[in-house]
């Protein structure tokens, strides 16, 4: 069974992906940034590497992607949370 290995050079460059798609368009979207990044994660793997074939499809991929979202929308969230109690 295949896992998730952020060692691999590929799955850190889908890591920071998700970072960039989310971090950039939080402004615009704000929390729905988040979903977006996952969004184009998914169609990235089934449109170019399945349909396309440009590269090789992997689940993982997407799930790092993912991952890179998820990230940015805990921080965001987090810090939302910090204002709010006053933390000061």
């Amino acid at each position: 069974m295949a896992m998730l290995n952020l060692k691999e050079k590929d799955k850190q460059q889908h890591l920071l992906a998700g970072i960039l798609i989310a971090g950039l368009l939080y402004p615009i979207f704000g929390h729905l940034s988040v979903v977006v990044a996952i969004v184009v994660g998914l169609g990235k793997e089934y449109v170019v590497d399945e349909i396309w074939s440009i590269g090789e499809p992997d689940i993982w991929d997407a799930v790092a992607t993912a991952l890179g979202a998820l990230l940015v929308g805990a921080i965001v969230w987090i810090a939302e949370l910090a204002k709010i109690i006053d933390l000061s």
